[in-house]
């Protein structure tokens, strides 16, 4: 069961790592769409693409994990008060971690949604202004919740 545990905390790191990392990289993105960086944006938009898997897999790896230590926590912060004591402490870190990387990329992403609604709202004007017609919005859609999206 320690094994298990300890690969469940590592995960968890990795998965704060990682967000931690998508954070740089949304302020990259805010400063290429500022600039208008097309090219920049290019390759970030593809690089967000790795973070987004990570992401997809978090609540099917989280159930995983749940499951083969007989847990039954419907988010994280439950299945970490289940684990065994001494395993808590370690775990509430990472939480903490990672649900600290995870507002700030929240954060960082609607900032640059709305910095692209307004740029997209000015090409449309000035589509309009010349007599074309404007360029249809992004889908803005929110993922569904699941375990990864109630815990943080």
């Amino acid at each position: 069961m320690k094994q298990i545990i300890d690969k469940f905390y590592s995960y968890l790191n990795d998965l704060a790592d990682s967000y931690q990392k998508l954070s740089v990289l949304l302020n990259e993105k805010i400063q290429a769409v500022h600039t208008d960086d097309l090219p920049r944006l290019d390759e970030i938009i593809a690089e967000e693409q790795v973070y987004q898997m990570i992401a997809r897999g978090f609540d099917q790896n989280a159930k995983t994990y749940r499951d083969r230590l007989g847990l039954e926590g419907e988010t994280l912060k439950a299945i970490i008060e289940e684990l065994p004591e001494e395993h808590r402490p370690r775990f509430r870190e990472v939480h903490a971690r990672l649900s600290m990387h995870l507002n700030e990329s929240a954060r960082l992403n609607d900032s640059c949604q709305k910095m692209l609604e307004v740029k997209l709202h000015t090409v449309n004007r000035k589509l309009e202004e010349a007599g074309r017609p404007p360029v249809a919005p992004t889908n803005t859609a929110k993922p569904k919740p699941g375990i990864f999206n109630k815990t943080v």
